[in-house]
């Protein structure tokens, strides 16, 4: 008789490294998405996704917008709801889900 046991792994990916050096929050007044880059991780685009995974939304950025910790995304005719922000980064890409509520 014998017995399988599997551990859980403690191991965070590319993906999850990288997803946890942003902060991303709304400005009501603007309408604008605010992502906080503590290290400074060059950011090449950003593309904004309904629930659905329709594009809403895409911005490239060059060097001169990206040399900062904190970068101002304009938002268009988006609607109060959740979506996922898509970060296209130098170390990789990561997607985080964001709640947008633009009262």
């Amino acid at each position: 008789q014998f017995v399988l046991a599997f551990r859980a792994s403690e191991v965070l990916s590319a993906e999850e490294i990288i997803s946890n050096q942003f902060y991303i929050y709304t400005e009501d007044a603007t309408q604008d998405i605010i992502v906080m880059n503590a290290n400074a991780i060059d950011i090449k685009s950003v593309k904004l996704y309904d629930v659905l995974g329709k594009k809403i939304q895409a911005w490239t950025l060059n060097n001169q917008q990206n040399n900062t910790t904190k970068l101002r995304l304009k938002t268009m005719n988006v609607s109060s709801g959740v979506y996922f922000l898509k970060l296209n980064t130098e170390q990789g890409i990561s997607t985080k889900k964001v709640y947008l509520s633009f009262d």
